[in-house]
């Protein structure tokens, strides 16, 4: 939560440079924008690597499955910790005059 609460401030530190009104509000919102486009990668991501190994599986190749399961596992953590973080933004958002 800190490390996203500091992001946001250097965001907001860059933007006061410009007098944008409201500096915290747009900071966090370029945020969870950001967040957005990861999030949906990484989904698009995870369906991929699923169905990679759904199609190794039926071929035969259990070491290929086996390696794309461990890169699934990998991009599915890393799916779900960007989705926390999105949840914090938002939070975060709505909490922002």
């Amino acid at each position: 939560m800190q490390a996203i609460k500091n992001n946001i401030e250097q965001r907001v530190q860059e933007l006061t440079k410009y007098y944008y009104e409201n500096p915290e509000k747009i900071a966090t919102i370029n945020l969870l924008e950001e967040l957005a486009d990861a999030v949906d990668f990484y989904q698009k991501q995870v369906a991929s690597y699923y169905c990679a190994i759904d199609w190794n599986r039926q071929q035969g190749f259990t070491a290929s499955a086996k390696v794309r399961f461990h890169n699934w596992e990998i991009k599915k953590k890393t799916l779900t910790r960007l989705q926390n973080r999105y949840k914090i933004v938002l939070e975060l958002l709505y909490e922002t005059r």
